[in-house]
């Protein structure tokens, strides 16, 4: 009976050791075959609970698949999806196990790294924050922005309270294209602000705002003469003189395609009968063109007056 026992005993020996052979050359395979995914996947929350909101960044994780190598050459981050179930989850801080699945039934996923993720859930509250506008680059050439409206001025955010407290404003940008010379008004997205690390945790109602942008032209300058609107005789002791206008030209703003059809300025009727008998200078008052103003604090009027060649 002591033989028949050391003969069955060496052959459950036996059939172990070959056992763990197999097994050792299957575990070789698989992890032959395993392949570390070299992107990180982003990782997406499902079931989260409807009262509550998650206030931290889930990340993104690593997977390792296994698969053959024409089918690794293959793939990208978009052909699996890496998830956090927080159906069971509960307000406050809690490790939750990661679940990864590849759209490609030709891969196996075999795990997960890091397993899990650390996650924290608030109260979902909501505020009232101010809209800002903001234009970056520039209108067409000779043409700026006056004024940026938005509509409407204030929205609600809602998420958990922790993320709220930092936001106070939220941005509505708009990029110029350099080719902007009227008025317009165009559907803006809301931005959070860079020190919320990301808008999903967040809710923004509305997500859109109406930016409304004035452009102006730009004003120009000019020098242009004066000429005085002269009336009456012309006799030849009027001809005999030189007309003298002090100042002889001024310098006007405007927009330069006002600009751009002025000569010259005018002055209001003076009379030469008047100009031959006064012997001081007769003040006259410029007619400035619509659209056009003296620059700086030159006056309105000029001096005229007639003298000797």
């Amino acid at each position: 009976m002591i033989k028949r026992f050391f003969i069955n005993n060496w052959e459950l020996k036996i059939l172990a050791l070959f056992s763990a052979i197999i097994l050792w050359f299957f575990v070789v395979g698989i992890e032959n075959n395993s392949y570390r995914f070299p992107e990180q996947i982003d990782i997406q929350a499902v079931n989260v609970p409807q009262n509550l909101s998650i206030s931290s960044d889930l990340g993104k994780a690593n997977i390792r698949i296994q698969a053959d190598q024409d089918m690794i050459k293959k793939l990208t981050s978009s052909d699996f999806d890496l998830s956090v179930d927080l159906s069971k989850a509960h307000e406050g801080e809690q490790d939750v196990p990661l679940s990864a699945t590849s759209k490609n039934d030709k891969v196996t996923i075999l795990k997960v790294e890091p397993a899990t993720v650390h996650v924290v859930l608030e109260q979902i509250t909501q505020k009232d924050i101010k809209v800002k506008a903001i234009v970056t680059g520039n209108p067409a050439k000779g043409y700026s922005v006056k004024s940026t409206a938005v509509t409407p001025t204030t929205i609600t955010i809602s998420g958990g309270t922790s993320l709220l407290s930092n936001i106070t404003s939220i941005n509505a940008q708009i990029q110029l294209q350099g080719n902007e010379s009227t008025n317009f008004k165009q559907n803006v997205t809301l931005q959070l602000p860079p020190t919320v690390s990301s808008l999903k945790n967040i809710t923004l109602n509305p997500e859109q705002v109406l930016l409304d942008v004035s452009i102006i032209q730009d004003l120009q300058q000019k020098t242009v003469v004066i000429k005085p609107d002269l009336q009456g005789t012309t006799d030849l002791s009027v001809q005999t003189k030189k007309l003298l206008v002090t100042p002889e030209t001024l310098v006007i703003q405007g927009k330069g395609d006002v600009l751009n059809k002025i000569d010259s300025i005018s002055t209001e009727p003076v009379s030469l009968d008047s100009l031959k008998n006064s012997s001081i200078p007769i003040k006259a008052k410029l007619i400035i063109p619509e659209g056009a103003n003296l620059l700086g604090n030159q006056g309105n009027t000029v001096m005229i007056s007639l003298t000797a060649p």
